[in-house]
């Protein structure tokens, strides 16, 4: 292995204006990553399941923009509100010589591939077959007709990520809250195919699974529309098993927004403090993850777009019935001597 080696050049701008009340922070990057190292899979006949490679090179592009606005400042309250914008585009410039894709997290038959060309993290999976016409295919029981191979099927890639934070200080008292916002990207989603396959979610309270069901297509062998009749909990109890059918129809936007944090803090006063011999002293309630809303998702099913199933790895887009979101709360105390 021959190590990462990384070079990038960027642009930016950083002003204040309005006597220090707005402050603007831009700038413009481009990053290349060369011999990145990967984990490979490899046939099974070699004893092996992966192996460690310098994979090529790999780019990315895009902005960074944040800005500070304090609309109130006095001697009695002081008001900052800061937003944040981040756009990245990456590319798979190349790939070592002979390997034209590599299954970079999740597993060869639905995970995520490096691409030359594309996007870095592409998610590959088999999908509905469909003719010249985009139209879906239904074989002679009335199912759909499953790719024989795996095609690209996601993009888990955001188009952009933004936040919004505020803090509001009035007599040693600080409220104070961050808000965060995915747009775009897509993800594997399990949960919600299990909760509405197996009818348990609330969106089909009012639903009758036992209608009868002709899936939209056409014959794969003689091009009629289908006809063939099925039961609605059968199709919907397929689509649950994970892995079994098409894998695309569990594809979803990954659009999302958090109330990441919530704070409310005193700093004690100086003349209290004076005595004790401390510099400062500051007691915190604080809330993370008090509520958020994947926004394309069905609403009851409180999937977390958030959340991944690769853990720490390269693979990303990915949620295979990952347990709920909890929302933490803490005490912090901070003094200064």
């Amino acid at each position: 292995l021959k190590p990462e080696l990384q070079t990038e050049i960027e642009f930016g701008l950083e002003t204040q204006i309005l006597d220090n009340r707005a402050k603007i922070d831009f700038s413009v990057y481009s990053r290349s990553a060369k011999d990145q190292i990967l984990s490979r899979s490899l046939d099974n006949s070699t004893g092996y399941q992966n192996t460690l490679i310098n994979a090529g090179e790999i780019s990315n592009k895009g902005i960074e923009a944040g800005v500070t606005v304090t609309p109130i400042r006095s001697n009695a309250v002081v008001w900052n509100l800061r937003g944040t914008f981040t756009r990245n585009v990456s590319k798979v410039v190349s790939l070592p010589e002979g390997s034209l894709e590599i299954n970079i997290g999740g597993f060869s038959n639905l995970g995520n591939f490096a691409i030359e060309g594309k996007p870095f993290n592409l998610i590959k999976g088999q999908a509905i077959k469909r003719n010249a016409d985009g139209v879906a295919l239904i074989d002679a029981q009335g199912n759909y007709v499953i790719t024989p191979d795996t095609e690209v099927i996601g993009d888990p890639n955001p188009d952009w990520l933004g936040s919004v934070m505020s803090d509001v200080t009035w007599k040693g008292v600080t409220f104070a809250f961050q808000v965060d916002y995915v747009q775009g990207g897509d993800i594997y989603a399990s949960t919600p195919a299990v909760l509405i396959g197996r009818g348990i979610s609330k969106e089909l309270k009012d639903f009758d699974p036992g209608l009868p069901l002709i899936l939209p297509g056409v014959s794969e062998k003689d091009g009629s529309v289908n006809t063939n009749v099925l039961t609605t909990a059968g199709v919907f109890f397929a689509q649950s098993i994970v892995g079994s059918n098409a894998q695309n129809t569990a594809i979803y936007d990954g659009t999302r927004v958090r109330l990441r944090e919530v704070s409310l803090s005193y700093s004690l006063p100086t003349s209290l403090i004076s005595k004790l011999s401390i510099r400062s002293a500051n007691i915190s309630l604080v809330g993370s993850n008090m509520w958020f809303r994947a926004l394309n998702a069905p609403k009851t099913t409180k999937v977390d777009f958030d959340r991944t199933s690769f853990g720490t790895g390269n693979g990303a887009g990915f949620e295979f019935l990952g347990g709920p979101s909890a929302r933490r709360y803490g005490v912090n105390l901070r003094l200064t001597f």
